[in-house]
């Protein structure tokens, strides 16, 4: 996929899901109301990624979306432990700095912002074309 139909597609379902919330806000439930547009709006944005992209890379953008705040939520404000047989937790104020939420394997920042998710995706989650 074109950097610029990813980059339109994440930045206009953002807009989207802020209109809900403001909505919500309002007294209007899209989300648990009897007119659920919200399940709609995303199995449509779901759609669109599948014909694109496999499972996993799908789990990603939803990660980068909904856990990672659009890229732009700063983990080093928040307690994490490494993965290993010992529970390492850095304070809050942390002696390391890890701004970003996910790495690949060899230690590099991912899935920070739109342009690095779009990179990765299309690197290691694209679908083959005869999955189209």
């Amino acid at each position: 996929m074109k950097y610029e139909i990813f980059l339109e597609a994440i930045t206009e379902y953002r807009k989207g899901l802020n209109m809900i919330s403001d909505l919500y806000s309002m007294g209007f439930d899209f989300m648990e109301g009897k007119y659920k547009v919200s399940d709609i709006f995303n199995s449509q944005f779901n759609c669109f990624l599948k014909s694109h992209y496999d499972e996993e890379g799908i789990d990603w953008v939803n990660w980068f979306i909904f856990e990672n705040d659009f890229g732009e939520k700063d983990w080093s404000k928040y307690k994490t432990f490494k993965k290993s047989n010992e529970d390492i937790f850095r304070s809050i104020a942390g002696a390391e700095k890890e701004k970003f939420g996910a790495k690949d394997a060899d230690g590099n920042p991912i899935f920070y912002s739109i342009e690095s998710t779009w990179e990765y995706l299309e690197k290691h989650h694209r679908l083959k074309w005869e999955d189209r």
